[in-house]
């Protein structure tokens, strides 16, 4: 299942999350795919794809991975799905 991510601080807070994420990096939880990460040219948000199958949902990794950034940024996931494969999936009109 693909999930983006919008992640998103306040524009005072763009060095700390610009210097946390070169100490930190990207971490993802085994049989996550990263798909694209992406930068709001305004600098204060980001938008990160992931494909992310049943199988690899861990709350505790999840958990970890937001606490280590609550206190700088706040993150809206939302599944997401492909534009031709929703198509498919839609009763016919």
């Amino acid at each position: 299942m693909l999930y983006m991510h919008i992640i998103t601080w306040e524009p005072a807070q763009r060095d700390a999350v610009a210097k946390r994420a070169q100490t930190m990096g990207l971490k993802m939880a085994e049989g996550v795919k990263l798909i694209g990460f992406w930068n709001d040219l305004e600098g204060h948000r980001a938008f990160m794809l992931i494909d992310m199958p049943p199988a690899a949902v861990d709350a505790k990794h999840i958990l970890e991975a937001n606490w280590a950034w609550s206190d700088l940024c706040r993150t809206e996931v939302v599944a997401v799905m492909e534009f031709e494969e929703m198509m498919k999936l839609l009763p016919k009109a």
